[in-house]
This record gives structure tokens, sequence and C-alpha cells, in this order.
């Protein structure tokens, strides 16, 4: 900021020269922009230090909602895989008992286990 106050008093004090303006009158003015400047870049400091708080804590919101979402999407991921898993097993349990009561009513007993039943 303090660079910025001077580029600007510097840039007035190069068009002073060039007007034609006196070396005491450059020097007054240059003074007097330089003076009415400092308010402004102070609250402009203020302003940007301000801000870059803010950018600070919503970099910490941003890091914790992130680190959240992560745990809950791990923790949908596990939900979903067991109820997977649940729903497989009981599926599968469920065509596996179809099957086999098939068998047992539908198949001749002379198919199975050279006549009878081993089971």
């Amino acid at each position: 900021m303090r660079n910025l106050q001077l580029v600007v008093v510097a840039v007035f004090a190069f068009s002073l020269i060039q007007t034609g303006a006196s070396q005491c009158d450059v020097v007054r003015l240059t003074a007097a922009v330089y003076e009415t400047l400092s308010p402004f870049m102070t609250e402009m400091r203020e302003d940007l230090s301000r801000i870059e708080s803010k950018v600070d804590s919503l970099s910490g919101d941003i890091e914790e909602h992130k680190n959240k979402t992560a745990t809950e999407l791990s923790m949908t991921v596990t939900t979903v895989h067991s109820e997977l898993e649940r729903n497989v097993l009981t599926n599968v349990t469920k065509e596996l008992k179809k099957t086999a009561d098939y068998i047992l009513e539908e198949v001749p007993t002379s198919f199975v286990c050279g006549g009878t039943r081993a089971w």
C-alpha cells in the first residue's frame, strides 16, 4: 500500500513538473497530496487486513467442511456397502432356498444320488 501511495505521489509530482510548476510548488503540492492520501491508504491497509482475516477464517471453515463432508461421505459409502452386502446375501439365500425347494419338490428322486436323496 505504501508503494502505491508513493507511485501516485510520484506521478502527480512528475505531472506538475511537466506543466512547468516551480520546484517550491511541486514540493508543496506533492506533500499535500501525500498527506491527503495517507488516511485513505491507512484505511485501505485496515480493510485489506480485515479481508485477509476473513479469507483465513473462510479457509478454515472450508477445510473443516471438507473434512466433515469427507467423513460423512465415507460413512455413507460404508452404510451403502453394508446394506448392499446384506441385500445380496438375503437375495442369494432366498434364491438358494428356492432352488433347494424346487429340487426337493420337482426333481424326481431318481436324479438325486442314484435314487435316494442324500440330504
